[in-house]
Parts: structure tokens; sequence; C-alpha cells
């Protein structure tokens, strides 16, 4: 990632204030009774929703994000949890995740397709991925200038192929204060 990318995400994070009770992610929230507890990687952190959930559902988690802001703000929210997080400050675009460690590998809102194969290799047998990401419906207009960091409708069980798809769906969800067109996926990695 370039230092102008890493400036604008500490710029983001750091301008945004902790709210205590910040929610996890649908999905998440959805499967949680489904994952037993184990280790976890969160993948592009920001402001730690999910790693604090996981965290106080009794999971062991890595955090990691680019922005020492965000990990700031995860490590605060651990601390008023009377949690834990473990924090990693890393760019995405040079990371591996260790190979077979993980039980449950989350990403929401980040995407790096070379990073997917990573992915896939760090959970072990018989783990979950969780993955939420913004994506193109068909028939949409292709001009937007992030369409490099959105999934192609149809995408997503595409590149989790060979995991064993629990749920999947593409649709409009409530994002913030719009509606956004969101893919979500919950993958097992097989145990043969």
């Amino acid at each position: 990632m370039s230092h102008e990318e890493y400036s604008k995400w500490n710029r983001r994070w750091a301008s945004r204030n902790y709210v205590i009770d910040i929610e996890p992610r649908v999905t998440l929230s959805e499967w949680i009774e489904t994952i037993p507890a184990g280790r976890v990687l969160d993948i592009a952190c920001g402001d730690g929703r999910n790693s604090l959930y996981l965290a106080q559902n009794g999971f062991v988690v890595d955090a990691i994000d680019i922005s020492i802001a965000a990990l700031k703000l995860v490590q605060r929210g651990a601390m008023d949890r009377g949690t834990h997080v473990n924090l990693i400050l890393a760019d995405l675009d040079n990371y591996v995740v260790p190979q077979a460690t993980y039980d449950l590998i989350t990403c929401s809102f980040y995407l790096n397709r070379e990073l997917i194969p990573s992915i896939k290799n760090g959970v072990k047998p018989g783990g979950f991925v969780i993955y939420e990401q913004h994506y193109v419906p068909y028939g949409a207009g292709l001009d937007d200038g992030n369409i490099g960091f959105k999934l192609r409708a149809g995408e997503l069980p595409d590149l989790f192929q060979d995991m064993e798809i629990k749920f999947f769906s593409e649709g409009n969800l409530q994002e913030l204060d719009d509606e956004a067109s969101i893919a979500r996926l919950v993958a097992r990695r097989p145990t043969s």
C-alpha cells in the first residue's frame, strides 16, 4: 500500500469517535453459534467491531490492519470491555496468513484477490471463513472509481469454490445511512 493510502486510513480512523456499543457485522452475529470458539484472524479489522464481539464470545482474536489509529480503537474497545485482542499492524498487500492456524478468518469490506489463497490456507481443516464485500450488481455501470475494490456479481463463491459454501447471499443491506450491494459468504475448509 502506498504511503498516501496508509495516511488516508490513519486519518479516517483517527477522526472517528469510538462508540462503545458497536455491533458486529450481521453475518458474523448470525453464524457465531455455529462456529466453535477458537483462534480467529480479523482481516482489515478497522474499528474492531468483529474483533471485540468475538473476544467477548470466548475467541482468541488476532486483529490486523494497516492503520495504527484503527488498532488503537480496538485496543481501547478491548480495555473498555475487559477483554483482550492481539493487534497486528501490517500492510495486507504484503501479508501472508500463517498456514492452518485459524479456526475462523473474517474479512469485511477489504478486497485483495491475491490474499484469498492465503486466507483459505490460513484456516485449519474444518475451520470457517466469513467474508463480506461490496459488489457490482449485474447490469450496473462500471464507472465507479473503486471498481477494483468491489466484487463482480457471483464472484465471491467462485473465489472460495474449493471450500464448502455454507451460506452465500448478494443483495442490498443497510450500511450506515445508505443501502449498499453486499455479497456475504460463509465457507468451511474441508477436513480432508
